[in-house]
């Protein structure tokens, strides 16, 4: 089974600043663009290879970490949550 939808972890730990390393789900590169505002994997291996490769590269951690705030800062859940509550109200 591969998950298609986000996860809230996917919001909130770019929202906290922090880096995250996220399982693929193809409906994230609708917001973000792998290798600058988020980084997916696929499988186990390719996982432990990413945590290799990131932990030797702070500084691309958090370059990584910016663009991902960057892109929720645009995505306020202030400005989506009042027009979805008026397509479930309809």
């Amino acid at each position: 089974f591969k998950a298609r939808g986000t996860t809230l972890r996917s919001w909130e730990f770019p929202y906290c600043g922090g880096f995250l390393l996220q399982d693929d789900r193809p409906l994230l590169s609708r917001f973000f663009t792998q290798g600058e505002s988020m980084v997916t994997f696929e499988t186990v291996e390719q996982c432990a290879a990413l945590i290799r490769k990131y932990v030797a590269r702070p500084d691309e951690r958090q370059r990584i970490a910016r663009n991902a705030r960057a892109v929720i800062d645009k995505r306020r859940m202030l400005d989506f949550l009042p027009g979805l509550f008026n397509v479930l109200n309809a």
